[in-house]
Parts: C-alpha cells; structure tokens; sequence
C-alpha cells in the first residue's frame, strides 16, 4: 500500500524558512555571534526571516526590514524600531526554546492609531511604548502561557 503525503504552503513556507535559517547560519564563522530572527505578523500575514546582527553589529538592511513588518498596518507607517526590543524578542525566544516564527501582534502604532484603539477598546497607554517604536507585542505559538 502507497502512502500519499500531501504538503500545505504553511509547512512548505515554514521548510523554506528552517532551509534558509540553516544555511544562514551555516555560513557564517562559527566564532562569531549572529542573531537570526524569524517573524510572523497575525495581521497581514507577512513573514521574514532575518540576519539582522552580527559580531555584535545591526545589519542596516535587515532592520529596514524588520521596521516594514513591525509598522502601523493601518496606516502603513513605519518608524526605526529600537534594535534593542528586537533583541529581547531574539532573546525571548532563545531562552523559551520557542521553534516558530515569533507571532508579532503589534509593533510601531502611530500616535493616531493608538488614540482611535484607546478610544475604542480602552487600555493603550496615552504616552505607549509603541508609539515610539520601543515596544512589540508578541507572543510564541508553540510555548504554553502557563
């Protein structure tokens, strides 16, 4: 008896990005510290896989790439997001020992946005962290809350 395994784009998108992540880091010296980040917005669905640090230094291009994914979707804003919050979702994510892409829920919000959400759900803070691109929202889909 054969056995048909059919693949999802899901599973083939998420192999293409553990390749990529693989030979990513494989080319680089052992020696030396990289930081690879992979990211899943839960709005627009976008994903990126990233080398945005080595030896110790931001990758310029990697977080004009980072910045675009972690913009205000509403409004399609971005801002410089403090590579510093990149690092502790990096770190988070180590330390959890989390295998999935990092789901983004929010990163840059403009002062607008934010205003409209206060306004109507509530519970944004008037001077928020994302307003001024040092807070992500996020969360690690195969790490239990508890």
């Amino acid at each position: 008896m054969k056995r048909v395994y059919q693949i999802s784009r899901g599973q083939i998108s998420f192999l293409f990005l553990l390749i990529a992540t693989i030979f990513i880091a494989s080319s680089v010296d052992a020696s030396g510290d990289i930081r690879i980040i992979s990211i899943f917005h839960i709005h627009t669905k976008e994903k990126l896989t990233v080398l945005y640090k080595k030896d110790g230094k931001y990758i310029p291009e990697a977080l004009k790439k980072l910045n675009w994914i972690l913009r205000d979707w509403r409004r399609n804003e971005t801002i410089e997001i403090d590579p510093r919050a990149i690092d502790i979702a990096w770190e988070m994510h180590a330390e959890l020992g989390s295998q999935m892409p990092i789901y983004i829920i929010c990163g840059y919000r403009a002062k607008e946005t934010n205003d409209m959400l206060r306004n109507i759900r509530g519970g944004q803070a008037y001077k928020s962290q994302h307003i001024s691109g040092k807070a992500i929202d996020l969360s690690f889909p195969d790490i239990p809350v508890r």
